[in-house]
């Protein structure tokens, strides 16, 4: 019997392809996707690797497993951890479609965060057609929401990614999946908050926070609380963004994924500097840069402390941190694009 075919969800496939002689490995499968949603990698990977030894022999279980241990660490920017379980690949036959399709929807995000776009369209080509003859239709989703990312950012087609966004906002509706609705309505908000259409955006995000919160969907709870907070900052609305950047730190804890901890308070830090409180953006930037770890993220946050630091007319701190920010921006990085649209 093809299992992949009958694929309602991954964990289902789990339990359903040899894994119900270990009912731990469903067990730990769920629980890892559960802490990804929840924004929490360093639970999800040790559950998604608990997996993979519970599944013993079972090939489709273990290779579920493997592709949510490269999720994980695709999601928490650990790209080259992610590329080495990615380069293996499961059987090439119909009984493993559903898992190829999610192996090239990986890979072709993965091509994204290291800025090879015509690389990741061509795997995400790749990895919808295999999807619909599976008749996967997360990792259909999945692939579209990819896709529309890269027709906003690589092809600047507004249109094209808005009507796609959309396709799986009200897909995700039909099915009642808040996890895939939420994704789609937070990548319509960032659409209008890369064009500096603040007002426009705040009622995306708004309607994607409900629906993440609806689903229990933390990871993207704060996403959403992040965004919400760049549009009332932008707009002037300094309480407003002071509150839900904080309430997304909060929620996310340290123990979260590592771009979300860095970047807000990289951006909490921003929205005090700008109201003037020089003082209090050190505090969070100092609090950020252990988080940062690839060059570009060390130099902003470096860049910003500097700022800070000739506000409160520490000269010498502030020439150190220049220093610092110029040697970090020309030292070798990987090309990566900023992380936006999710």
């Amino acid at each position: 019997m093809n299992c992949a075919r009958q694929l309602v969800s991954i964990a289902v496939l789990l339990a359903t392809c040899g894994c119900h002689q270990r009912p731990t490995a469903a067990g730990y499968y769920n629980e890892s996707v559960r802490a990804l949603r929840n924004g929490n990698a360093p639970q999800s990977l040790n559950l998604a690797r608990l997996a993979a030894k519970a599944c013993g022999p079972a090939a489709e279980c273990r290779w579920s497993a493997r592709l949510l241990e490269a999720e994980v660490l695709l999601s928490d920017d650990q790209f080259d951890a992610a590329a080495a379980v990615l380069a293996e690949s499961p059987p090439q036959n119909a009984q493993f479609a559903a898992l190829e399709a999610r192996r090239k929807w990986l890979l072709g995000d993965l091509a994204f965060s290291r800025g090879k776009f015509e690389e990741c369209e061509e795997l995400l080509a790749q990895a919808a057609a295999l999807a619909a003859t599976s008749g996967a239709w997360q990792v259909d989703a999945e692939t579209r929401l990819s896709r529309a990312r890269l027709l906003f950012v690589y092809h600047h087609d507004s249109a094209q990614a808005d009507a796609t966004f959309r396709e799986v906002v009200a897909q995700a509706a039909s099915r009642g999946d808040a996890y895939y609705e939420a994704g789609a309505l937070n990548g319509l908000g960032m659409m209008r908050l890369k064009d500096w259409r603040f007002d426009e955006a705040i009622p995306w995000f708004q309607r994607a926070a409900e629906t993440a919160r609806r689903g229990g969907v933390q990871r993207l709870i704060v996403a959403t609380g992040q965004n919400l907070a760049i549009c009332y900052s932008q707009l002037g609305s300094f309480d407003e963004a002071v509150q839900s950047r904080q309430q997304a730190i909060d929620l996310l804890g340290e123990n979260g994924l590592l771009p979300y901890r860095l970047n807000l308070r990289w951006e909490m830090g921003n929205t005090y500097q700008q109201r003037g409180d020089s003082a209090k953006a050190l505090e969070l930037y100092k609090q950020a840069l252990p988080l940062a770890n690839t060059n570009p993220d060390k130099a902003r946050v470096q860049r910003a402390m500097a700022a800070s630091y000739v506000s409160l007319q520490n000269w010498d701190a502030a020439e150190q941190s220049n220093s610092q920010w110029a040697i970090k921006l020309h030292q070798p990085h990987d090309s990566r694009p900023a992380r936006g649209i999710q």
